[in-house]
């Protein structure tokens, strides 16, 4: 039990800088990208789904047209 939690607990800063990162560029697309497509793109939370989208490979064509 204590390996598992050794893992987990070496692999917190990893985990927290994907998301920091994940959410620097969710900003960046909301700020570059919202007057180009504003239904992708109008606000943090949206532009936050829209990457998701993108990462996840799920519906990233209706992105991208």
């Amino acid at each position: 039990m204590s390996d598992i939690y050794n893992t987990f607990v070496n692999s917190l800063p990893l985990i927290f800088t994907s998301i920091v990162v994940y959410f620097v560029f969710t900003y960046l697309c909301t700020i570059l990208y919202c007057d180009v497509n504003k239904g992708y793109f109008k606000n943090v939370g949206v532009s936050a789904f829209t990457l998701l989208q993108i990462l996840t490979i799920d519906g990233w064509g209706e992105i991208t047209k």
